[in-house]
């Protein structure tokens, strides 16, 4: 993914003085690969949800971290 949006970044940005916007790259590998892992963990949770049986499965381990003072979890961010 990383080299990916380079290459997209590269071909928009060739010759080019306008004014670009980050928001239309695609994200990096990393930023991608937190995304899959809590697209995962809320699909174990949906598919719980009809059978009745909660899933014990540790959000943590999924890209999500505890907010100790909001006592609720918050998706992991990527440091800029």
């Amino acid at each position: 993914m990383s080299e990916h949006q380079y290459l997209k970044w590269k071909n928009v940005t060739k010759g080019k003085s306008r004014t670009f916007r980050l928001e239309n790259l695609p994200p990096t590998s990393e930023a991608f690969a937190l995304h899959i892992q809590r697209a995962n963990y809320q699909a174990a949770v949906w598919l719980c949800v009809t059978s009745g049986d909660p899933t014990d499965i540790d959000p943590s381990q999924y890209g999500w971290k505890k907010d100790l003072i909001a006592k609720t979890f918050v998706p992991t961010q990527l440091p800029p």
